[in-house]
């Protein structure tokens, strides 16, 4: 139902919400101003009564938007989206529980924006979205990676030639095999048509 505080204008739309263990709510997007108080960033929080979080550290985060978000049981908290930070985090990073950047989270040198992500019970990450990523000759991410839970990449995990077009979602089945959906036609140079499942390699299945 309606709450009375809940803020009732932003100057722009909302990409993902995320409501925390303690009953507060992350919220992302393109938005820089909420119920007419500025906001350099496209992550907010609101308290329980639904009003504007002010004490919630939010980094600068330039660029465009946050499309997901999750909070991990230790409290701090997983971001993927098209956004940038002159402090170590670009497209995808982890925040403290305070709101501040945390900068041990490696965070692979993504060139492009992520669009989900999936947190694993082991700790490691996937990541999907629009980036195509060489770090060598041999090690390319194209549109999905999976990370360490210390933010780099798992070279063990090669999307190579990988998907044709951008990946927006994804999940992962009780066997660990990872179903993908997105805005391609190949993976791997097979016909898949927009959705496809990959080994724990990122082979093709």
């Amino acid at each position: 139902g309606p709450i009375d505080n809940f803020p009732q204008t932003y100057n722009d739309f909302i990409d993902a919400v995320a409501v925390q263990a303690d009953g507060k709510t992350l919220v992302g997007g393109p938005f820089y101003e909420i119920d007419s108080i500025a906001h350099s960033s496209c992550l907010a929080r609101l308290n329980t009564d639904g009003s504007f979080d002010t004490t919630f550290h939010t980094p600068f985060l330039n660029y465009n938007s946050v499309y997901s978000i999750f909070e991990m049981d230790d409290g701090r908290i997983l971001v993927g989206g098209n956004f940038g930070s002159f402090i170590r985090i670009r497209y995808f990073g982890r925040l403290l529980a305070n709101g501040n950047i945390d900068t041990t989270f490696l965070t692979g040198p993504l060139n492009n924006h992520v669009d989900y992500f999936k947190l694993l019970s082991d700790g490691n990450i996937y990541v999907v979205g629009a980036f195509t990523t060489r770090v060598s000759a041999t090690q390319t991410y194209n549109r999905v990676a999976r990370l360490l839970p210390n933010g780099s990449f798992d070279t063990t995990f090669i999307s190579k030639p990988g998907a044709d077009g951008e990946v927006f979602t994804l999940d992962v089945q009780p066997d660990g095999k990872l179903i993908i959906g997105g805005d391609f036609r190949h993976y791997n140079g097979v016909a898949t048509h927009g959705i496809a499942r990959l080994n724990t390699d990122a082979t093709l299945d």
